[in-house]
């Protein structure tokens, strides 16, 4: 057993060694000496008093530990309470400085008190110089207000004449593009006429010079051409005949008939032959005036109903952009639905409905297609739609399957929220009974009590799932929610 004691903290230090095995001690004697044996219980003695003053040490140590334990704990209750007194005596030399200089504050008003009659009379004076200040002030505003009411009046008469005048301007700037447009039509007409006169012109002087040479003339400017005329005209208005070349031809072909008629003996079965056309041609134009006036009916019956249809389909389209413009107004973006006509109203498959969406300021509204928006966008835009055509007719259950692929989170929590708030009111859409399909779902959805979600797993590695308590899963999943939670 060795004991020391540090120079620097003064704790005493307690080293116990094991006494070296004698190689005497190993070997094996048959006999021992009586010297040995006398020192040998001298030793056992020394060595059981060796081990008694180890045990003392052994306590000793202990208790100086928990002294030095228990000085180390009387230090810092010390240290404590010394700083404790400090700060109070910092405060104290704060609260003492503070009431010095509160002190020689109030010695300072004291000293320098003013005179109240004095301070009275400043005061009348100062107000009564107010007052005036603040009539005179008053007075200036209210001639500067009414000035700014005359500049006011003559600044809007001047914004309203400059408007009435810009209007003017702009219809008189568009009266001014028409008239060029007018003019530039009518210019090119009357080119085109010109080009139709000169051309139409020499066809008649053709025409005129093979009239002559017809008749025999040759110089159209002899007398002889001019009395030649003069029978011509004579004739043409005894016989009656035409002024245009295609009734001067029909009136021919019927001369020819008549002709031909003479000439040839006739029969009476022709005369019977003429007779049942003749029936036949009145029986046919009868037909025909009745044919056309069934197709006049059904044109009218048949614009009728399109009226008709066209109305209650305008009115379901106005209703169904009403819920799906509120349905965009709700995300913060903009979307209308149209019905598009064609230009003949009877060509009913030309007919359709234009979706037209934004999402951005700034943007202006865009047609639903393939290339303008992306896939997310055009998921949303169906979604809503759908959404839109279910207020206006209710079923007993619907299915969508992965609407909300491609869709941001942000969308994709605002549409699943207002599937769940439409479905969970008291209107007719709360009874319709609602499938969502879908991989995945983005967290923090809003739920209630009739919302259900029905995890499917299948596979060949899933033979547990009979054992498979949800119980507890459920448990597990609500305490670790509790636990982040708190």
């Amino acid at each position: 057993v060795r004991i020391s004691v540090s120079r620097y903290s003064g704790n005493l230090s307690v080293r116990t060694e094991a006494l070296r095995t004698s190689l005497r001690l190993l070997v094996v004697h048959t006999a021992l000496p009586e010297s040995n044996v006398q020192s040998l219980s001298e030793l056992e003695k020394r060595l059981a008093e060796l081990k008694e003053l180890a045990d003392e040490m052994r306590l000793a140590r202990e208790h100086i530990g928990q002294t030095e334990k228990s000085i180390a704990q009387g230090r810092e209750r010390c240290r404590k309470k010394m700083d404790a007194f400090i700060k109070k005596k910092d405060a104290r030399n704060i609260i003492s400085s503070q009431l010095r200089s509160k002190a020689a504050r109030v010695h300072a008003i004291e000293t320098d008190k003013p005179d109240l009659t004095v301070a009275a009379q400043k005061f009348e004076k100062v107000k009564d110089e107010i007052i005036a200040e603040s009539f005179e002030r008053v007075e200036k505003i209210a001639k500067l207000m009414e000035k700014r009411k005359s500049h006011i009046q003559d600044a809007l008469f001047a914004t309203l004449s400059a408007k009435k005048v810009l209007n003017e301007m702009d219809a008189l700037k568009k009266q001014l593009n028409q008239f060029d447009e007018e003019y530039e039509s009518k210019s090119d007409a009357i080119r085109l006429t010109e080009i139709a006169v000169k051309m139409a012109m020499q066809r008649v002087r053709e025409d005129k010079q093979r009239f002559y040479e017809s008749i025999g003339i040759e110089d159209s400017s002899t007398s002889e051409a001019t009395e030649a005329l003069k029978i011509l005209k004579k004739d043409f208005d005894r016989y009656n005949i035409p002024n245009t070349k295609e009734e001067v031809e029909l009136q021919m072909a019927h001369e020819q008939g008549k002709l031909d008629a003479l000439h040839s003996e006739g029969e009476k079965k022709d005369i019977e032959r003429f007779e049942k056309l003749t029936l036949k041609r009145q029986s046919l134009i009868k037909e025909v005036t009745a044919i056309k006036k069934d197709v006049s009916e059904w044109e009218n019956k048949l614009d009728r109903l399109l009226e008709q249809w066209l109305h209650q389909l305008e009115n379901v389209i106005e209703k169904l952009n009403q819920y799906f413009s509120s349905f965009f107004e709700n995300m913060g973006c903009s979307g209308e639905v149209h019905l598009q006509k064609p230009d003949d109203k009877r060509d009913i498959p030309k007919y359709g409905i234009l979706i037209t969406a934004k999402f951005r300021e700034g943007e202006r509204l865009r047609e639903l297609t393939n290339q303008t928006q992306s896939g997310g966008e055009r998921s949303v835009i169906t979604m809503l739609y759908i959404l839109a055509l279910q207020k206006l007719t209710v079923v007993p259950f619907r299915c969508v399957d992965e609407i909300n692929q491609g869709m941001d989170p942000k969308n994709e929590k605002i549409v699943f929220n207002m599937i769940v708030d439409m479905l969970s009111n008291d209107d007719d859409l709360a009874k319709t009974q609602y499938f969502i399909l879908t991989p995945k779902l983005v967290p923090d959805l809003k739920f209630n009590q009739k919302t259900k979600i029905h995890c499917i797993y299948s596979g060949g590695k899933l033979d547990k799932r009979k054992s498979w308590n949800v119980t507890e899963f459920l448990k597990s999943m609500s305490d670790q929610q509790v636990i982040t939670d708190s």
